[in-house]
């Protein structure tokens, strides 16, 4: 009996259809064989994984920490040149006003002195000679001459002290290059001591000479303990 045309092809269908279907479930144990597999072996060395992974993780952090470091350190960098520019502009600003407070006050000048003794029956028109000096920075003041000399223009502040005793007379003027320009005195005391006292403000040029003189008429007495002149240079003039 003959075999038809579609007879065969339907025979071979059927195989090939049979053979895919072997395939396809081969090809699925397969796979389910290696996933079975990957599962195992994660089980296995699950502990090796998570290490791995601590590990990433760690890098991971320690990478983002150094970046956050190096944007501090970056920082402190930036603050630290700002910090360094402003010290140095302010210490120059201090260093400036320094420089001129220095110019405006000058060199210091000062001086203290008394006299060595008591003196007695000083005419009018004596200098009083302060021999004892005690301080005399700038050089300006003369033990000998009893005179101050300005070593320098500026304004200056002057002041004395006497004492006299019972029934005497001093009359103590301050002069400034001559001219008189305070007048102190004590007269007729019936106290067994009395202390007279004068200051001075006056701006002065450099060479202009201030000194303590008897005037109008004779000092019976001056107590050296208690008698003295001292003075100093308020600031620099120009």
């Amino acid at each position: 009996m003959p075999v038809s045309k579609d007879f065969l092809i339907a025979v071979c269908v059927a195989f090939v259809a049979g053979f895919l279907y072997i395939q396809e479930r081969q090809i699925h144990d397969l796979y389910t064989e290696f996933r079975q597999e990957v599962n195992s072996m994660k089980l296995t060395h699950k502990d090796e994984i998570h290490a791995l992974e601590l590990k990433f993780f760690d890098y991971y952090k320690q990478d983002e920490v150094q970046r956050a470091l190096s944007g501090i350190e970056r920082n402190l960098d930036e603050k630290t040149t700002m910090m360094n520019e402003i010290m140095a502009n302010t210490t120059r600003e201090i260093l400036n006003q320094i420089g001129d407070i220095k110019n405006k006050l000058g060199e210091p000048v000062a001086f203290f002195s008394r006299i060595s003794q008591h003196h007695y029956d000083l005419p009018p028109g004596t200098i009083i000679k302060f021999d004892d000096a005690k301080l005399n920075i700038g050089e300006g003041f003369s033990s000998s001459s009893g005179k101050f000399q300005a070593p320098e223009q500026g304004l200056y502040f002057f002041t004395w002290n006497y004492l006299i005793r019972t029934g005497t007379n001093a009359y103590i003027g301050a002069y400034v290059s001559g001219k008189q320009e305070v007048d102190t005195c004590t007269y007729a005391s019936f106290n067994s001591h009395i202390l007279a006292s004068g200051s001075l403000v006056v701006k002065l040029k450099t060479g202009d000479e201030v000194w303590l003189q008897v005037f109008y008429k004779q000092a019976d007495f001056l107590h050296s303990t208690y008698t003295f002149f001292t003075g100093h240079k308020i600031i620099a003039m120009l």
